[in-house]
């Protein structure tokens, strides 16, 4: 994850959030930060209501060309302002782009 550029090493945090390895569907692992009960309580989530797959499709129907985005690791995608680097620390690393853990990324992808 540092040769990714996702962590970048730090010398203190004034946060400590639990790590979690959670394994994924292919059998490699998804390492998390559990945010439910230190970061997520600070933080003010953005609500959006997910669309309708019939309203979603509706929409397109009017398009002759379409393209496919790899979303691949998109959380990860996502880099964070630096005012984030107090709350995001793992181990003696702290995230360059958003993780798992923070409840206010969901609202990005809608």
């Amino acid at each position: 994850m540092v040769k990714k550029g996702i962590i970048v090493p730090v010398r203190s945090s004034t946060w400590a959030i639990p790590n979690v390895i959670t394994p994924k569907q292919d059998g490699t692992i998804r390492i998390c930060l559990d945010g439910k009960a230190t970061l997520n309580r600070f933080i003010c989530t953005e609500h959006y209501p997910l669309p309708a797959i019939e309203d979603i499709l509706a929409n397109l129907s009017n398009f002759k060309c379409y393209c496919k985005i790899d979303l691949t690791g998109a959380y990860l995608q996502v880099y964070k302002n630096a005012i984030w680097d107090k709350f995001g620390a793992l181990s003696i690393s702290v995230y360059n782009r958003s993780n798992f853990a923070t409840n206010k990324i969901y609202s990005v992808f809608r």
